[in-house]
């Protein structure tokens, strides 16, 4: 008996390794803490001492417009795949977090993708947990765990990746916490590109 097995609802990610390279790696590592006083330690999803200078965004420049253009070609062929218009970018803001610190459950709410640069990680850094959209997932009894049933999915990224999705995919560290001196994180989000629509 022939048997098709549809594969309904999937999520795409997209993970780049070595979407920047060493110099630029470094360059933005200078950069995040040559604007140290632009950050602080009161975002609400960071537990632990972390600093953050997403409240300071639209005066943040550590990322060359080069970057950003490779961020924008990459994300619109992303948003070409999951069927969505033309992105552009609107914020980008760093992250620094210290040994002790996670990262709660969030999303990004009114961004069309999101994504995150790793500028400085390692073996002991916390995995980027994407969770389970579908809310009745951890309902049922599973002998074993496969991706038709699991309720979260942990990446772990290298310095230099760029990893996109969804704004709305829930993520964070899952209480996994950060044993890295200095984590060193880019996060951004895209909005629709309205100037080439008529």
């Amino acid at each position: 008996m022939d048997l098709n097995m549809i594969e309904i609802f999937p999520t795409l990610i997209h993970q780049f390794p070595n979407f920047i390279d060493e110099i630029e790696r470094k360059s933005i590592f200078d950069g995040i803490f040559d604007s140290e006083e632009l950050h602080d330690d009161k975002h609400p999803m960071l537990i632990g001492k972390s600093f953050c200078s997403f409240k300071n965004h639209e005066k943040l420049n550590f990322l060359s417009s080069d970057i950003i253009s490779r961020i924008e070609k990459h994300s619109n062929h992303y948003a070409d795949k999951i069927g969505i218009p033309k992105v552009k970018i609107s914020s980008y803001w760093s992250v620094i977090e210290t040994p002790g610190c996670f990262m709660k459950e969030h999303n990004h709410p009114n961004s069309s993708i999101s994504g995150v640069i790793y500028v400085n990680i390692d073996e002991n850094s916390h995995p980027l947990v994407f969770k389970n959209p579908n809310p009745f997932i951890g309902t049922g009894y599973y002998t074993h765990q496969n991706k038709y049933n699991t309720s979260t999915h942990e990446v772990y990224p290298q310095n230099g990746d760029l990893i996109l999705f969804p704004g709305w995919l829930e993520h964070g560290s899952d209480y996994i916490m950060n044993e890295t001196d200095t984590r060193v994180s880019v996060s951004f989000n895209l909005i629709r590109d309205y100037s080439d629509e008529s």
